[in-house]
């Protein structure tokens, strides 16, 4: 019995090799261009967010829209989240600010869709679009098609180039 309980015995010596403990406040985000992909987000400290609010999330080199499905809650960093640096955090913006920013890129995608669609016709490229996805607040433009086969779209991203400003850093393959 007396073994068991100095297992329980915990030392009061601090771990030379522990990192200090860091108190987070974090909330799970549903990604709303792709609704399978949840983030663990960092909340910025006074910012009030609830389940259901309409956010933007920065992790490094993108932004997207999301949607807070946890409330808000403290929690320590640990190895399963990595350094805080690391972690997505919530734009802290208004709920008029992130409608503002969702109506110029939805404008923005549905131009780009457009041009996109438009200039596959016209290079008679064996692959049909799909999607069209803009960061929500860096220039950055992701095109998504289908195709049966392996297609060269060296052209049709030089000619999108030309067309549309900002930073088109991929054109992917849609999984169907």
């Amino acid at each position: 019995i007396f073994g068991a309980l100095l297992d329980l015995v915990v030392s009061d010596e601090p771990d030379a090799d522990a990192a200090p403990a860091v108190a987070l406040r974090l909330t799970r985000v549903r990604h709303e261009g792709r609704p399978w992909l949840y983030h663990t987000v960092r909340v910025p400290d006074g910012y009030p967010v609830r389940p259901g609010d309409r956010v933007i999330f920065e992790v490094p080199g993108d932004s997207a829209f999301g949607e807070v499905v946890d409330a808000p809650s403290l929690r320590l960093a640990d190895a399963e989240l990595g350094p805080p640096g690391d972690l997505p955090q919530l734009k802290p913006l208004t709920a008029a600010e992130v409608a503002a920013h969702a109506e110029r890129v939805s404008k923005r995608e549905t131009e780009a869709f457009g041009i996109f669609c438009d200039r596959i016709a016209a290079l008679r490229l064996p692959m049909k679009p799909v999607h069209v996805e803009l960061s929500a607040l860096q220039p950055r433009l992701v095109f998504f098609f289908w195709s049966e086969q392996r297609v060269d779209f060296r052209g049709l991203l030089a000619e999108l180039r030309k067309r549309l400003s900002g930073t088109i850093e991929q054109i992917g393959r849609a999984h169907v």
